[in-house]
C-alpha cells in the first residue's frame, strides 16, 4: 500500500554572499510507501522548482514527524545552468502556534557544497482544500 499527495510553496531566497534576492516557489508530490514509511517516516518527492526567473526538476525526500520530533524535513537536489543545487529546510512545528509553523518552511540552499542562499517559503492556506483533495492511497 502506498500514498502520495501534492504541495505547492511559495517563498523567496536571499543569497548569502551577495544579497540578491529572488523568488523560490516549488511545486512536488511526496510518495510513499506505508510499510516504509511506518518505519522512517520518510516520503520520496519529486516535482518542479522556480529559482529566480528558471525552473528545473527537483528530486528527494521529505521527513515527517510532527508529532515526536515537531518537524517535517524537506531535502531535495535540483540544477540550473550547469550548477547543481541542494535544498533543505524544516517547517518546526509548534503546536500553540499550529497554522503558522505548518505553513512556513525556512531552509538554505547549498551550491558546491556551501551555504549559497536562504529561504523561507509558504503554503498558502486558500489551497488547503485542493492540498487535502490531493491525497490518495492505492494498494
Amino acid at each position: 500500500m502506498r500514498f502520495w499527495f501534492d504541495e505547492n510553496m511559495y517563498g523567496t531566497y536571499k543569497e548569502c554572499a551577495t544579497g540578491a534576492q529572488g523568488v523560490f516557489d516549488f511545486t512536488c508530490r511526496a510518495l510513499a510507501n506505508m510499510s516504509d514509511f511506518v518505519k522512517t517516516k520518510t516520503a520520496q518527492i519529486s516535482g518542479v522548482v522556480k529559482m529566480g526567473d528558471k525552473q528545473a526538476t527537483l528530486s528527494g525526500t521529505l521527513f515527517m514527524d510532527p508529532f515526536f520530533a515537531k518537524r517535517l524535513t524537506y531535502d531535495f537536489e535540483f540544477s540550473m545552468d550547469g550548477e547543481k543545487y541542494r535544498f533543505v529546510g524544516d517547517k518546526t512545528i509548534k503546536f500553540l502556534d499550529f497554522a503558522r509553523t505548518m505553513t512556513t518552511l525556512k531552509g538554505h540552499i547549498e551550491r558546491r557544497g556551501e551555504r549559497f542562499a536562504d529561504v523561507e517559503s509558504h503554503f498558502h492556506l486558500r489551497e488547503l482544500p485542493k492540498f487535502l483533495l490531493s491525497f490518495r492511497i492505492s494498494l
